[in-house]
């Protein structure tokens, strides 16, 4: 296996900041990297990589109706983007139920109560067409795209498994994150009566969840990133240099996690025959990287918490931040979230300490 991983000897990557309305953008050189093969003790410097010029974005701002706490997001069918809730106090209840929100593409937001009193964590969209929601208190709740609240799924049994964390779908099932029982989950949402609907897998500190077209599901594990053949149980475990956080796809197939207390991003390339090579890039120092969601051309968007922005990274690990970053002391600071990318090709991401949902559009 082939690990790049980050050092202060030399600025192998460079980060550019995309100053919207520029043709170029101005380079910052953090950390470098050096690329260390696990069958040599041979230190090779990565080559510099430029950055991309000619990107230029705006990125417009949506108040969600209350002060709500947006968190992750997903894109549906309907051609919206859907987003969990997790602080819409009702004044009239004195209560806070636990909602989603939905966003058009035009920044009309609507939200919806799913459950009294929980926390909503992840969500995402099923093959039924019904978005599955987890949450704190171990259950998977449902809503369709129309707005109707259907009946929760307790997918724990006698088992205490509170909270559910990342969810994810394929053609057939719900894949979904019991962290506190260290597996993964599978909820076929089309299993006939009588039938076990649920299947699971352990997965040692899982946080969050990923398919790939090829049926293979990729979890982040504590600090490393695991692989499930869903016929078979997990058949690889990678090690990261820190805690793996969020996850993703790309369409060529290769899987990038944030490593959020590192400032680094993964990527991770498949492998049939042996070890998966992985490469970690830096994003700039104090990021965090956060959520991660892969667009149609090829990058991979992802938010970076305390810089208050977003930024996207290139299949070689060119990251470009779509803004300035927002100083942490600014009491306006957004702490963005959840990041997915919308019907049309653009991200969209929740803006949790301000109650927006943000959406990054080209010039």
């Amino acid at each position: 296996m082939r690990i790049t991983r980050p050092t202060a000897l030399i600025a192998a990557i460079t980060i550019s900041v995309l100053t919207p309305g520029l043709a170029e953008a101005a380079p910052i050189t953090p950390g470098g990297s050096t690329e260390v093969s696990a069958d040599s003790d041979d230190t090779v410097l990565l080559q510099a990589k430029q950055p991309e010029a000619g990107l230029a974005v705006s990125v417009k701002h949506y108040k969600l109706p209350t002060s709500s706490d947006p968190h992750f997001v997903t894109t549906a069918s309907d051609g919206n983007v859907w987003f969990t809730v997790q602080g819409a106090f009702d004044p009239v209840t004195f209560s806070t139920p636990g909602s989603v929100a939905r966003v058009t593409p035009r920044g009309a937001i609507t939200e919806f109560p799913v459950c009294d009193a929980c926390v909503t964590n992840d969500i995402v969209q099923g093959p039924d067409g019904v978005l599955h929601i987890s949450d704190n208190d171990g259950q998977l709740r449902r809503i369709t795209t129309s707005g109707e609240v259907l009946s929760s799924i307790s997918p724990c049994g006698e088992v205490f498994c509170a909270p559910l964390d990342g969810v994810a779908a394929d053609s057939t099932s719900i894949w979904f994150a019991d962290s506190f029982n260290d597996r993964v989950g599978r909820f076929n949402v089309f299993a006939a009566p009588g039938e076990d609907p649920f299947t699971y897998f352990a997965a040692p500190g899982v946080g969050d969840v990923a398919l790939a077209p090829d049926g293979t599901v990729w979890f982040t594990g504590s600090a490393a990133i695991g692989e499930i053949d869903p016929a078979v149980g997990v058949v690889s475990t990678t090690p990261l240099s820190a805690e793996g956080r969020r996850i993703t796809v790309a369409t060529n197939g290769t899987v990038w996690v944030t490593e959020i207390f590192a400032d680094l991003i993964a990527r991770l390339t498949p492998s049939p025959s042996g070890p998966h090579d992985l490469a970690e890039f830096p994003t700039p120092e104090g990021a965090t990287p956060l959520d991660i969601a892969a667009a149609p051309d090829g990058h991979v968007w992802f938010t970076q918490n305390l810089r208050g922005n977003v930024a996207r990274i290139t299949q070689e690990g060119v990251v470009t931040e779509a803004t300035k970053a927002i100083d942490f002391a600014d009491p306006k600071r957004p702490d963005p979230v959840g990041i997915t990318i919308g019907a049309n090709g653009q991200p969209w991401y929740a803006e949790s300490l301000i109650d927006k949902v943000a959406n990054v559009q080209p010039r």
